[in-house]
């Protein structure tokens, strides 16, 4: 009798522990597996003999992603129904979308909605780090990008000229008028992004012609004032490179070059400023 009794009870006891670790296990399933993809990973590091600084990075890059939880959210998707792909679509972009002047669509036609859904579904999350580069300028790439999380800076010619915040997009050039990055774009911390390609958006205003015109007169007034701003900032570029000619050349005529520099920062800071032209300082 005794025997009996032990064995039920520990076919009970297993029984219970296994029902505690299939609820355990069921409770948390994402995290397990983005803890064993972190397993998986520190093995492929050991492997390549990756450097500490590019663990990290990649370390931070699944962290910004997957947050602690891991999903194939293409995968589920894919499970789902097109009318709930669309209603999820908008319900992380729309509200970015709509921060778009030339994706704003209020013809009133009853295709509005269609229109914003499918540029929604049209949007693929992409996810960096600080410090990476994510258009540069020259660049043949012609993508825009919408910013979700995190901030950009902007570079020209290798000089800083604005920072991006969330909500901010950038590529709408390229994306429009299929022309070359016109600047470098960085992100200066972890960074959620959506971009839309070309390719997609071609594909969309295709089938809605009052968003083809829009978007060519939106490009045309874009690219003007983008070649005035150019214009302007090459010739102020050729006011400063003439005024350190200049202020160079004086330091050396009155043999006083400990002087100079600080004359010429106080003249270079009035010449960016645009308050003064390199002929108001009388140096000829």
């Amino acid at each position: 009798m005794m025997i009996i009794f032990l064995i039920t009870g520990a076919g009970l006891y297993a029984s219970i522990v296994g029902m505690l670790s299939a609820f355990a296990m069921g409770f948390d399933a994402s995290g397990r597996l983005y803890k064993q993809k972190m397993d998986e990973l520190k093995e492929y590091f050991r492997w390549k003999d990756l450097d500490d600084v590019t663990q990290r990075k990649i370390i931070k890059y699944y962290d910004v992603k997957y947050r602690g939880k891991f999903f194939e959210e293409e995968t589920l998707l894919k499970d789902l129904n097109d009318p709930l792909r669309k209603e999820i679509a908008l319900h992380n972009c729309k509200k970015m979308i709509s921060n778009v002047k030339f994706l704003r669509r209020d013809a009133g036609d009853g295709r509005d909605e269609l229109f914003i859904g499918r540029i929604a579904l049209a949007l693929k999350s992409c996810y960096y780090v600080t410090g990476d580069i994510i258009i540069h300028q020259g660049g043949s790439d012609h993508d825009m990008y919408f910013i979700m999380k995190g901030r950009c800076n902007v570079f020209v010619d290798g000089k800083k000229i604005r920072i991006l915040n969330e909500g901010s997009f950038f590529g709408e050039l390229a994306l429009m008028g299929q022309i070359s990055r016109t600047a470098t774009v960085q992100a200066v911390s972890s960074c959620e992004i959506y971009r839309l390609s070309r390719n997609d958006f071609v594909e969309i205003i295709s089938d809605f012609e009052d968003m083809q015109l829009k978007t060519n007169e939106i490009y045309s007034h874009k690219i003007g004032s983008y070649t005035a701003e150019e214009a302007a900032r090459s010739s102020k570029l050729a006011l400063e490179d003439d005024l350190r000619r200049r202020t160079s050349a004086m330091g050396s005529f009155f043999q006083a070059p400990s002087l100079t520099p600080s004359l010429t920062n106080s003249m270079l800071d009035a010449v960016r400023a645009g308050n003064v032209g390199t002929h108001e300082f009388c140096l000829v």
